[in-house]
């Protein structure tokens, strides 16, 4: 008995104890000490809960918001620019010598989606790509980290990845060379003075003797010098480069621009080969340097050096009593001269009247080839295989390499997980156009009166097709479809049969390879399709929105056949169409129309006045000299010889000169805007000037890496190229 009892006391005792720690728990939990530490504990959970997500997730840009996320883009592009260097021989970012951010986020892309799916085999990457597409990439992540902590960590990352991915590249120095010859007018007043000896009757004495009279006689002396005034300018060219894309080799000519002046207006201008940049160095040697020379931290300036009367055949032109023409003041009618040989004379301060350009001669770097060494992106598998040994190098590269052409053309998306690779590749297209190309507007808009549908439409159905690559050709069940509107070839020669039933008056070939056939026959089809499928051209809505659903139907029927759409497609209201083919073409064709319309309006202010001829738009380019991919970062606007330039907005002249491929440019400025001008002519602003919207700031030329007279416009917003003609219409 006494031991039951005893038990049950050592159970009362503990659970008096229990129930006491509880009490005191409870009570100190609802103290506010306690509440705090309830609260901290209970966050450390939730964070570290987040955290494992976080880690799991591999998507944390998902988690910025619009303001982080679009301050962390411009951050990277600082970043990268910086990272790049101070390429003072092309003021700007060229994507195959510097680092382009593109390349830094599609790398960071590469790198999340490899996290998030774990995957190492090509197999399974196809489609691990697509479910991740499918979900839209959506974080998963608990929404309680805070925007600071993703931004930062976020911004870490990619840093370390421009660091990475860092060009290598070296400058030699040489010099940009301007020597004008000009003739000086001067005059500067010119004081004789002598004495007159008369001799005088003196009355009282009756004699004649001799009064001195001090005599002077002011005049104008004018003269000419023939003056040249050398400005040696200092330019820090780039000789190698060891990108992540390729390393490059460099050739650079001096070249000698001279133009001559007659009456103060330029002439012709000659241009001619001086001399080869000699490099004392094998450029290969050091292309493995790690970090860049950059020229912004030398001090170097400008030198001036004048040589004064350098044609001896014009010596006589000095300044002397003798050999100048001289005016009479008009302050006296005497003569300036006397026999008196101890006339002496004085001169006043020299004035410059005027100054008159005889030539300019221009000697400058320019570069003439770039020559790859070694494997494309080598340099990028040597990355890629840094942080995943076992990936499949073709595949990764593909993908890194499409992401980052799809994020420079301005989609900014994963539509490229969709898309064949060769869908990039159309040799002579365009991967993202703006504006139709020159070359090929007048045939649309022939197209245009013949057949009744929109040029602005052609040009979308044409970009849709084949990305105006005129040497397109793509296999299909048919046999092959050809050129520019992708017109199936065993039906062409029917096609240009019932054109010219249809329109005896206009000539066409039999030439499938002719970009005004291709687009005709082109436009033929596209208007049998219309018929065929009972519509009316010209009763579309083309003036207002109403086209957007009234050419659905025939645009099924382009695309798969008259017969195919209403078998296949109809049915489901052209569902298939409407999904797949319609949707970009569409978007295309209302950029097309709404920048042509922009640009007729006269209050819409341009770089040029008149009709704006451009003859390549901005975006990727299968660029014609160089034969790669290349960013085209303005447009191109065929011009005349000195044609006016003019400033489209308020602007401060942020740099006026020469800068290598652009030749002479300027660079005008307000607030995040930047507006580039080059290969111009002249120059008639400076930089730290202010232009007001609609002054003529320099004349169109041919300067730098340029085949023909043309400006080169290009608009930067917060240093990231854009498209010159979505600004446009919206400038004030």
């Amino acid at each position: 008995m006494y031991g039951t009892n005893r038990q049950k006391t050592k159970q009362v005792a503990k659970a008096y104890v229990k129930n006491k720690a509880k009490a005191v728990l409870l009570a100190f939990l609802k103290s506010p000490p306690g509440i705090i530490l309830t609260v901290v504990l209970v966050i450390i959970l939730i964070v570290l809960g987040s955290l494992q997500s976080f880690i799991e997730a591999g998507e944390i840009t998902n988690r910025l918001d619009a303001e982080h996320n679009q301050k962390l883009q411009k951050d990277i592009i600082d970043i990268a620019r910086e990272k790049s260097g101070q390429l003072l021989d092309y003021y700007g970012t060229d994507e195959d010598l510097a680092l382009n951010a593109a390349w830094v986020f599609s790398y960071f892309k590469y790198l999340q989606m490899i996290e998030k799916a774990d995957i190492f085999n090509a197999k399974d990457f196809d489609e691990a790509m697509k479910e991740a597409a499918k979900e839209g990439l959506q974080s998963v992540v608990n929404r309680i980290l805070p925007q600071w902590y993703i931004y930062k960590k976020v911004k870490g990352e990619l840093t370390d990845i421009a660091e990475r991915m860092k060009p290598r590249f070296l400058y030699v120095k040489t010099e940009k060379k301007t020597i004008t010859t000009k003739l000086l007018h001067y005059s500067m007043p010119r004081t004789y003075t002598w004495t007159v000896t008369k001799e005088v009757y003196d009355p009282e004495t009756g004699e004649y003797k001799e009064e001195k009279e001090d005599k002077s006689q002011t005049v104008t002396v004018k003269w000419t010098e023939k003056v040249q005034v050398t400005e040696t300018q200092p330019i820090w060219v780039i000789v190698a480069a060891d990108t992540i894309k390729q390393k490059y080799t460099f050739s650079y000519d001096i070249n000698e621009y001279k133009r001559t002046y007659q009456n103060g207006t330029p002439q012709t201008t000659q241009k001619t080969k001086s001399e080869d940049l000699k490099l004392d160095f094998d450029p290969q040697k050091f292309i493995v340097q790690q970090d860049c020379y950059h020229a912004k931290d030398l001090d170097v300036k400008t030198k001036f050096e004048i040589k004064t009367n350098f044609d001896r055949a014009e010596k006589e032109q000095q300044p002397s009593s003798d050999s100048k023409t001289l005016e009479t003041s008009p302050q006296t009618e005497e003569p300036p001269f006397t026999d008196d040989p101890s006339a002496t004379y004085t001169d006043g301060d020299k004035h410059l009247d005027s100054e008159e350009i005889l030539e300019v001669v221009e000697k400058v770097p320019e570069l003439v080839s770039q020559n790859s060494i070694g494997k494309e992106y080598e340099r990028l598998e040597a990355m890629i295989l840094e942080d995943n040994p076992k990936e499949d190098i073709n595949l990764a590269r593909a993908m890194i390499v499409n992401s980052a052409l799809s994020f420079m053309s301005g989609t900014k998306d994963l539509s490229w997980v969709f898309s064949d690779i060769n869908d990039y590749m159309n040799v002579g297209g365009y991967v993202s156009c703006s504006y139709i190309p020159a070359q090929f507007l007048p045939m649309f808009q022939e197209a245009e009166k013949l057949m009744g549908i929109p040029y602005w439409f052609l040009g979308a159905v044409s970009f849709r097709e084949s990305s105006f690559n005129p040497a397109a050709r793509t296999p299909n069940s048919d046999g092959v479809a050809v050129g520019l509107m992708q017109v199936q070839q065993k039906y062409w020669n029917s096609r240009v049969e019932a054109f010219r039933n249809a329109f005896p008056d206009v000539t066409i070939t039999d030439d499938i390879a002719d970009p005004r056939n291709q687009i005709l026959i082109g436009t033929w089809t596209l208007y049998n399709a219309f018929k065929e499928m009972g519509i009316d051209p010209k009763t579309v809505d083309w003036q207002g929105d109403g086209w957007k659903e009234q050419v659905i139907p025939a645009l099924a029927g382009y695309w798969m056949g008259v017969g195919g759409a209403k078998q296949w497609d109809a049915p489901r209201n052209y569902a298939k169409t409407r999904s797949e083919y319609a949707p970009s073409l569409l978007a295309q064709a209302e950029v097309y129309k709404s920048i042509g319309e922009m640009l007729a309006n006269p209050s819409v202010a341009k770089p040029v006045f008149g009709e704006m001829n451009i003859t390549s738009p901005f975006g990727m380019r299968y660029h014609p000299i160089y034969h790669t991919w290349k960013m085209h970062t303005g447009i191109d606007i065929a011009t005349t010889y000195n044609q006016p330039v003019f400033a489209v907005k308020d602007s401060i002249v942020k740099y006026a000169g020469w800068m290598s491929g652009y030749g002479k440019v300027i660079v005008l400025q307000t607030g995040e805007y930047e507006f580039y001008y080059a290969h111009l002519a002249d120059i008639d602003v400076q930089a730290g000037q202010l232009v007001k919207k609609g002054q003529q700031i320099g004349g169109a030329d041919s300067t730098g890496n340029s085949t023909g007279n043309h400006l080169h416009f290009e608009v930067r917003i917060n240093g990231t190229p854009v498209d010159p003609l979505s600004v446009l219409g919206k400038l004030q």
